[in-house]
């Protein structure tokens, strides 16, 4: 049975794929908790048709890491499926490109002769369904880190770099977080050569420690905590705030509140620009590269979000 369940899912991610084009959602309306997942793929094409840009080509892979029965049913699967989608599409005459990597939860029923799927969930909903697939607890081998010493020029390359290396992944240097977003830019800032500030207070400073037992800042892993961090002057490192997006560099961080309150809760890098000269970032959470920087096609995303624009000073 745990076949047809495989196939099942597989069938449905490729069909999902078409639709990211065809737009024909009749699939997914019947499932209960889709409606998030449509809106989402409608949020897209309205952004894509505010940028110009056209869908060429959507490419799907899917990896399955677990097939499960619920409780005591022997009608009911829950599958643990990684989606990693590849948008190709054109902006002024150019071909680009944009990928992503999200963990789904589908619950399947089984009745006689049919295989339909009741329910769906994304891993942010399913953070204990999910919880043995975080890579890197098990693996933290990280090196001595550079703190207490005066600034340095940013090195945008290097940081650059490892946003694109790490995207997708948990470096097993670090422990991997449910919500690791602002997690995965401390990355991308210490390894373009920004030094820890190395209190051993998680209320102050800006650090990550391995060992002897892992520990951290409040501003490594909490966005608006490191925009607090950022923003303040210090000797370690200073974040100017812009008000036009096509100002900042590559390396540098956009932050998100998401319902205008003031408070910041999710964060990018920029690696790119598209041929409007918009900012594209990569991100953690939901696995992003190359995303429009307005994030306007995300689930998160409200009418109320408003965007920070940080450069980091050389």
């Amino acid at each position: 049975m745990k076949d047809h369940i495989v196939n099942a899912t597989k069938e449905w991610f490729w069909r999902r794929n078409d639709n990211w084009i065809a737009r024909d959602y009749e699939l997914l309306y019947t499932v209960h908790g889709i409606q998030p997942v449509v809106e989402e793929m409608d949020r897209r094409f309205e952004l894509f048709s505010k940028r110009n840009a056209v869908d060429k080509k959507t490419i799907t892979d899917v990896d399955i890491f677990e097939v499960r029965t619920l409780g005591q049913s022997t009608h009911d699967y829950e599958v643990l499926a990684r989606e990693s989608i590849r948008f190709i599409y054109e902006l002024r005459g150019t071909l680009e490109y944009e990928q992503r990597v999200i963990d789904h939860v589908l619950t399947w029923h089984v009745s006689p002769g049919k295989v339909e799927l009741i329910a769906h969930r994304h891993r942010a909903e399913a953070v204990t369904a999910f919880e043995s697939l975080d890579d890197g607890h098990d693996t933290l081998n990280f090196r001595a880190y550079r703190d207490h010493r005066p600034r340095v020029p940013y090195q945008r390359t290097l940081a650059t770099r490892y946003a694109e290396l790490w995207w997708d992944r948990v470096n097993p240097d670090y422990l991997g977080f449910h919500e690791d977003c602002t997690n995965f830019v401390s990355q991308v800032l210490y390894s373009g050569n920004i030094p820890m500030h190395v209190t051993e207070k998680r209320e102050t400073g800006w650090w990550f420690r391995a060992e002897p037992k892992p520990n951290w800042s409040y501003s490594w892993s909490v966005t608006h905590a490191l925009v607090n961090y950022l923003r303040k002057t210090s000797q370690y490192v200073h974040a100017s705030e812009v008000h036009d997006p096509k100002q900042l560099q590559l390396g540098d961080m956009i932050s998100y509140d998401w319902r205008g309150s003031g408070t910041y809760h999710h964060m990018t890098v920029v690696t790119g620009f598209d041929g409007n000269g918009d900012p594209l970032v990569n991100a953690h959470t939901v696995n992003s590269r190359m995303r429009h920087y307005s994030y306007e096609d995300s689930h998160a995303w409200t009418e109320q979000t408003r965007y920070l624009f940080l450069h980091v000073d050389d």
